[in-house]
């Protein structure tokens, strides 16, 4: 790790850690040197960056966050994820998403439409979790407890003929999903909407959103469905990069 890896490695520990700096564990845990994290403690201070609350604690600089006030997550994801976005739409011939879970539901953060496959989703709109692609991904990768919480919080409306409402159900196919790698909504959410959603990682393994591809028309073959997800992939595994997935 470079000074600077070292020093943002140290700033994520006190920020996880509500400022409180141990420069045992955190040597341990950053596999640096307590010296070498005094050093940086200092450069992170004088940078002003972080500021001294007491003894062995460290804050966020408030003049640093007032800074970031105009830096929401929602705004930041969206900005990130839409050239991604625009270049899988042209690609797939078909309306690109990228949504996250809020609620229990799915908040469709950013779309991108390629001419002629405009579906009736929007920007900042939400879709109910449990039969929707993108839902079911974010569902799938909730922890045990998370999930059977949600599980019992029904009843789930029936939206269409094809919507699994009954709570064993939805488990067992949150159970495929995660086993699968991707999620699919066949005529669930709208009997004139099929779509195709894979996860996008955070820099710590965890899962912040997954992408979709959606159209009015059911895709044609099992082939083309799995061209389709390739694709989906290759662009969830960038943006998981951008965000620092596997760093």
């Amino acid at each position: 790790m470079s000074s600077f890896d070292k020093a943002m490695a140290l700033f994520g520990a006190l920020v996880a850690q509500d400022g409180v700096f141990e420069s045992d564990a955190m040597s341990v845990q950053l596999g640096v040197p307590e010296s070498t994290l005094y050093r940086h403690l200092n450069a992170l201070h004088s940078a002003g960056l972080i500021c001294r609350s007491r003894r062995g604690r460290y804050l966020p600089n408030p003049v640093f966050l007032k800074k970031l006030e105009g830096y929401t997550p929602h705004a930041v994801l969206s900005e990130l994820v839409r050239p991604f976005l625009d270049q899988l739409s042209v690609a797939l011939e078909t309306t690109t998403h990228f949504g996250l879970l809020e609620n229990d539901m799915v908040t469709y953060l950013a779309k991108s439409v390629f001419e002629g496959e405009e579906v009736f989703t929007r920007e900042n709109g939400q879709l109910e979790a449990y039969c929707s692609a993108i839902g079911k991904v974010l569902l799938s990768h909730m922890t045990v407890d998370e999930q059977r919480a949600y599980i019992s919080s029904g009843p789930f409306p029936k939206l269409t003929d094809k919507t699994i409402t009954d709570p064993a159900a939805i488990e067992r196919e949150l159970h495929r999903t995660r086993n699968k790698g991707f999620g699919v909504d066949d005529g669930e959410v709208h009997n004139a909407l099929y779509c195709i959603a894979v996860p996008v990682f955070s820099s710590r393994g965890i899962v912040v959103g997954a992408i979709s591809s959606s159209s009015s028309q059911r895709w044609a073959s099992p082939k083309e469905q799995r061209d389709r997800l390739i694709q989906l992939n290759g662009v969830a595994q960038s943006i998981s990069s951008t965000l620092g997935a596997g760093a």
